[in-house]
């Protein structure tokens, strides 16, 4: 990742955790696309685990709590997050438009939420991801996922 990619991806990262910080729902769909990719939500909101697309407006009203809980926030107030580039290949949602000939790069946050045993013995641990892609060299939150 590039110091001009890193620096933005941070910059609009302090923006969206600021505005959940605040519980500024306003400020926060300012800073997503129109639909957003959440993995936590199946099966309560998404029906399709091939579509794990809700509408900003369903993720800020039903998921936001449920993504930044509090073991999230205290991890990346701590600054303990890696910032990487994943392209997509072949791979782009109909709802997404980039420019001709763009591809789809997620710029990734991730927090290691859970160290390995931390949360139960024998438990692997685990990581969420915050992505956001580029629109009109603008960063945008695109979704979140887990690992495992």
């Amino acid at each position: 990742m590039s110091k001009q990619d890193s620096l933005q991806l941070n910059q609009v990262w302090q923006k969206l955790f600021k505005a959940v910080q605040n519980q500024d729902i306003n400020a926060v769909k300012a800073l997503c696309l129109p639909k957003i990719f959440c993995v936590v939500c199946y099966p309560d909101v998404v029906k399709d685990p091939e579509d794990y697309f809700i509408s900003a407006r369903t993720f800020t009203n039903q998921y936001l709590a449920k993504v930044f809980h509090e073991k999230v926030r205290s991890v990346i107030q701590s600054e303990a997050y890696n910032l990487w580039i994943h392209p997509v290949p072949d791979y782009l949602p109909s709802h997404l438009k980039l420019e001709k000939g763009q591809k789809l790069l997620l710029y990734e946050l991730a927090v290691q939420t859970w160290k390995a045993g931390e949360y139960a013995p024998g438990h692997e641990g685990g990581t969420d991801l915050f992505q956001f892609v580029k629109v009109n060299e603008e960063l945008k939150f695109y979704g979140h996922t887990t690992i495992p």
